[in-house]
C-alpha cells in the first residue's frame, strides 16, 4: 500500500465535478494510506473541508490567474501534488465565439487578437443582431482567459506532478494558445 497521494483541482469551484467524482469513487483510491486533495478557485463556500475515509478534502480560494502575484508562493505553502487536474474557463477559447475575437491563423511566433476597429466594423456587416460583440467584454474576457489558462501552465511547470490533466472542449483554442504561445505540449488524447 502506498502511503500518500496529494491531489490538486484547479479550477473545481462551479459544480466541483473533480472533488465530487474523487469523493464519490473512493475504490479508486484504496491502494493509498492517505490522500490529500486541494481544491482551488475563486468562488467561496460555507463547507471547506471534507473527509470521507482516507481522502481529506480541503478548498483553498485563491486567484488562479497570472495578475495574481502571490499564486506560486501561495501555492507552495501545501504538500506539492502528484497529480494536477484542471479546467481553466473555456468562454474565451470557445471556438463558437472565438471567430469574434481572434485569427483563426496561428503560427510559433505571432497570435493575432483582432483590435476595436475590427469589431465595430464586425458589427455593422452582421445581420444577426445578437451576434454584434460587445469590445470591453469580449476584452477582459480574453485577458482572464489568456490570464488563467497561461497561470494553468505555469503552476504545473512549477510543480512538476507525476501526472497532470487539462479538461476543456476538444474545439476550444485553448490548445492552440497553450502551443503555439507558451511553448507548452501535452499528450493529445482522442478527445483533442
Amino acid at each position: 500500500m502506498q502511503k500518500e497521494l496529494v491531489v490538486w483541482l484547479l479550477f473545481d469551484d462551479a459544480s466541483c465535478s473533480y472533488k465530487n467524482t474523487i469523493l464519490n469513487n473512493q475504490e479508486l483510491f484504496k491502494s493509498f494510506q492517505n490522500i490529500k486533495v486541494y481544491g482551488f478557485g475563486m468562488n467561496s463556500f460555507e463547507q471547506t473541508k471534507q473527509i470521507k475515509n482516507n481522502i481529506v478534502y480541503e478548498y483553498k480560494q485563491i486567484d488562479l490567474s497570472l495578475t495574481n502575484k502571490d499564486l506560486i508562493s501561495t501555492l507552495a505553502t501545501l504538500p506539492n501534488p502528484d497529480i494536477i487536474l484542471a479546467s481553466p474557463p473555456c468562454e474565451s477559447f470557445s471556438i463558437a465565439d472565438n471567430i469574434c475575437r481572434m485569427s483563426q491563423d496561428y503560427s510559433n511566433t505571432n497570435w493575432i487578437v483582432l483590435n476595436r476597429k475590427w469589431y465595430q466594423t464586425r458589427a455593422k456587416d452582421l445581420t444577426i443582431q445578437n451576434r454584434v460583440r460587445d469590445f470591453v467584454k469580449k476584452e477582459k474576457n480574453r485577458l482572464n482567459g489568456e490570464s488563467t489558462a497561461g497561470a494553468c501552465v505555469h503552476i504545473i511547470e512549477t510543480f512538476q506532478p507525476k501526472y497532470w490533466v487539462i479538461e476543456n472542449p476538444r474545439t476550444s483554442k485553448l490548445w492552440d494558445f497553450q502551443e503555439q504561445h507558451w511553448n507548452f505540449y501535452g499528450i493529445k488524447t482522442p478527445t483533442k
